[in-house]
């Protein structure tokens, strides 16, 4: 059971379009995926389709197709690197995003690749980089922390605290503990 949030399918300049090939029986829509990330449902024709709005698994963009007996979550970047990038040997059975930004799943940002060279990308990637050197400091100071508060209490167009999380790198848990003064209470604006 794919999400649709009924946002009318409008094709990108340059955008590939490839059908799913689905089991007979797993919807009764059918779907299609374009090099550019992007996942469309329709009946007859992709341009009359809905685009779709993925949900994260495990932090990768995903959509769940099928009925109730028959429902099944596929991860956007593995059905984009399967449709556009195919696999070069057998061995190269893992798909990177190159860039490390897991809602980048272009086709020209996908590789497969071969398990090893997935662990040698996996510790360049700056948020691995991150969680393994905390000695580099917090992600919060007080002047950041300051601008949070400003953001919440002072502006006139509020942030979500989702877009906040991901300016300042944090989670939308530690915005909101800011928010309600759990955390950080002694920073004043």
């Amino acid at each position: 059971m794919a999400t649709t949030n009924k946002t009318k399918l409008k094709v990108l300049p340059g955008e590939d379009w490839k059908e799913l090939k689905l089991k007979k029986g797993t919807s009764t829509k059918r779907y299609a995926v374009s090099d550019k990330g992007r996942i469309v449902s329709f009946k007859a024709a992709i341009e009359d389709g809905y685009i779709l709005k993925p949900r994260l698994t495990q932090g990768y963009p995903s959509i769940t197709i099928g009925r109730e007996d028959t429902r099944q979550n596929y991860y956007i970047h593995r059905l984009v690197a399967e449709y556009f990038n195919k696999p070069t040997s057998t061995k190269t059975a893992f798909v990177i995003h190159v860039d490390h930004k897991k809602e980048n799943n272009k086709a020209t940002n996908l590789k497969w690749v071969t398990h090893d060279t997935q662990i040698e990308h996996a510790k360049k990637d700056p948020n691995v980089l991150q969680r393994l050197n905390p000695d580099e400091g917090p992600k919060l100071t007080v002047d950041k922390v300051k601008q949070i508060k400003v953001a919440l209490f002072k502006s006139k167009k509020q942030p979500t605290l989702k877009a906040l999380a991901k300016r300042f790198r944090v989670s939308d848990m530690q915005i909101h503990r800011i928010k309600i003064g759990e955390n950080w209470a002694h920073v004043k604006v």
